[in-house]
């Protein structure tokens, strides 16, 4: 989605792949224009390559930091240029400092994970309550920093909910068949209805 940022002005737009913006209503929109919402992304994430490159790491880091955006995180999912693939900024004063990975010890219940050495950079969002870190195919996920529970895609969650409804569906034949075979007619031990 474009963010135009100065009105009266298309020229002044860009276009994150993806930002997260709260104090604004919830609505579909074909473009965010700045002087309209009143509020700039606080969260901005662009997937980056060799090619934008420059564009990321200068002009859009430069742009974002002065229009307010926190938090800007750079994912490189093809390891093109990006060493390590996920870098995480945070505005301070009117430009971005590196956030500090945060690879420390992970509490799951009574399990402690410690990170291994070489292991990607893992990074918490305070705004959005995510842990970001890399899967072992180099693909970016997001896990609860309250549950330690990992976020499913659309893809996942629409295959639960598929699998749901199959199990749904089991039970039901199940619970029929049951009072099927308890609806049928007594026989007598002759095989004709019994007291006949």
């Amino acid at each position: 989605m474009l963010i135009y940022y100065e009105q009266w002005n298309p020229r002044k737009s860009v276009a994150p792949d993806c930002f997260v913006v709260w104090g604004v209503e919830a609505r579909l929109r074909p473009i965010y224009k700045l002087w309209e919402e009143g509020q700039a992304p606080q969260v901005v994430f662009e997937v980056t390559s060799k090619s934008t490159r420059r564009e990321d790491m200068k002009d859009k880091m430069r742009l974002y930091a002065q229009l307010g955006v926190e938090e800007y995180y750079l994912y490189d999912p093809t390891s093109d240029y990006l060493k390590p693939p996920l870098v995480a900024f945070q505005r301070v004063g009117d430009s971005f400092a590196p956030m500090q990975p945060d690879n420390g010890e992970m509490h799951l219940g009574d399990l402690i994970f410690l990170p291994g050495e070489g292991e990607s950079p893992e990074y918490v969002s305070p705004l959005l309550g995510l842990r970001l870190a890399l899967d072992e195919e180099n693909r970016l996920q997001f896990y609860s920093v309250e549950s330690g529970e990992r976020l499913l895609s659309d893809f996942e969650i629409g295959q639960q909910a598929k699998a749901a409804a199959r199990l749904a569906d089991l039970r039901t034949a199940e619970v029929e068949a049951k009072a099927g075979r308890t609806a049928r007619p007594r026989r007598g031990l002759c095989g004709g209805r019994a007291g006949g």
